[in-house]
């Protein structure tokens, strides 16, 4: 599972919240240019210990554990497949996915397997197979070390 503080931070800085202003919110929305967003916001929001909206993100992912050991005792661990968001993007993942449910790994479309969903670093690098070039920040967007436009390129306070 993700580091639930990485997660929140990248959450944070990806998705819109109600709480927003100056935006027209909608479940889903991305942050955009006029989404306001900094570490010290984000860590104003965590102190706050759910009086603020955004702390949803995190406290999500806080029960993930618990989440997935309810699976595994209503379904049995035999049923149970965890996988890494990451990992879908490599064949020998979905060779696991196939043997798990039984099917032949050549049922899978290899374009949706090479395909991927850039959270990105810029707004530019954001959606399905951006790319982008490297002012971007989409080429290594996962290893920018958390770094978003939105919130000034500023590390998430610690």
């Amino acid at each position: 599972l993700r580091d639930p503080a990485d997660f929140f931070w990248a959450a944070y800085n990806f998705w819109s919240s109600p709480a927003d202003a100056k935006i027209e919110w909608r479940a889903g929305a991305w942050t955009n240019e006029e989404t306001y967003r900094s570490p010290e916001h984000a860590h104003e929001t965590l102190r706050a210990g759910g009086k603020l909206f955004n702390y949803h993100f995190i406290n999500y992912w806080r029960r993930a554990a618990d989440r997935i050991s309810d699976f595994r005792d209503v379904f049995g661990a035999q049923n149970l497949l965890a996988l890494r968001t990451e990992d879908l993007g490599d064949e020998t993942t979905w060779r696991r996915v196939a043997d798990f449910l039984g099917l032949p790994p050549d049922g899978f479309d290899g374009s949706l397997i090479a395909s991927k969903t850039n959270s990105g670093a810029s707004f530019a690098s954001r959606g399905m197979n951006a790319v982008g070039d490297a002012a971007s920040g989409a080429a290594e967007s996962g290893s920018m070390g958390g770094l978003y436009e939105v919130s000034g390129r500023r590390p998430m306070l610690c």
